[in-house]
């Protein structure tokens, strides 16, 4: 999918309780740390937005997103946000019906490596979402 689309999904619990909602990855950006140890390190900003939109309530987490480099190395390495106020929240969240949490995910990254896509993968989905990034 492009940045900016969102996926529809439908979730089952174990109980039997359905849920749907759409998630999307809204934008990328690669910024330079403010203080860095290293020259070439980076951090790969993703904005996100998880919306429910029907049934069961959902439990948000901001692990299940991840980036994904052109040679297929899989990025969790998820840093402290440098703005608190954009940052999607890192404690677990609850969202009923009609809720939406967006906010920043930042993860380590290096100058030289941008990633080529995005992935949103959480329990409970048939398959992962994946965004792909411009290069």
């Amino acid at each position: 999918m492009a940045l900016g689309e969102a996926w529809q999904w439908t979730s089952t619990t174990r109980s039997g309780a359905k849920a749907t909602g759409t998630t999307a990855v809204l934008a990328y950006e690669q910024h330079k740390p403010p203080s860095p140890a290293d020259e070439n390190l980076r951090y790969d900003q993703v904005k996100v937005r998880i919306c429910s939109t029907a049934g069961t309530p959902i439990t948000v987490y901001r692990r299940f997103i991840a980036l994904i480099r052109p040679t297929g190395e899989v990025n969790t390495i998820k840093m402290k946000a440098p703005d608190p106020k954009t940052a999607f929240p890192s404690n677990d969240i609850v969202l009923k019906p009609g809720q939406c949490a967006e906010g920043t995910i930042d993860f380590l990254g290096a100058r030289s490596a941008r990633p080529a896509l995005a992935v949103w993968g959480p329990n409970g989905a048939p398959k992962a979402a994946k965004w792909a990034i411009p290069q």
